[in-house]
């Protein structure tokens, strides 16, 4: 390898080095991931049911959660879907979503994983601001 090839390989080495330290490639990488498989390359989300957040609502404002329920309601125009789970209903909000889900109004009445911030909406009920969103996969027929 040449001197000039040596440094261009140290040179974008460093600097993939350094974009790994960058909090927004790694979430950006995570939503990535998480939105395609289900799973997370460098973070750990543990679910929680939506009834915790309405609970825990000082706790979780600002924060990351992971989230999973069946939609229940979509919106129109594509900025928020209703979703609940056993305990609870919950507002997600699609406004600050990177991509436009134009199949919303097909998730009606499927489960889906949320990756999202805990906010507040109006009259200080809480909400999750989606960054990422899986549809869970149907399971097949005879399985359960």
């Amino acid at each position: 390898m040449t001197r000039a090839g040596l440094f261009l390989a140290m040179v974008l080495l460093s600097l993939t080095a350094s974009c790994i330290g960058d909090e927004s490639l790694v979430n950006s990488l995570d939503r990535a991931v998480f939105s395609r498989s289900g799973k997370f390359l460098f973070s750990s989300y543990a679910p929680i049911t939506l009834k915790e957040i309405h609970l825990g609502l000082e706790e979780l404002r600002g924060k990351k959660v992971l989230i999973e329920g069946k939609v229940v309601e979509a919106g129109k125009h594509h900025t928020f879907f209703v979703m609940e789970d056993d305990s609870a209903r919950m507002l997600v909000v699609l406004t600050r979503f990177p991509n436009i889900l134009p199949d919303l109004g097909t998730r009606q009445g499927k489960n889906v994983r949320v990756l999202g911030i805990v906010g507040n909406g109006k009259k200080g009920l809480p909400v999750v601001m989606a960054s990422a969103i899986r549809t869970s996969p149907e399971p097949e027929p005879g399985k359960s």
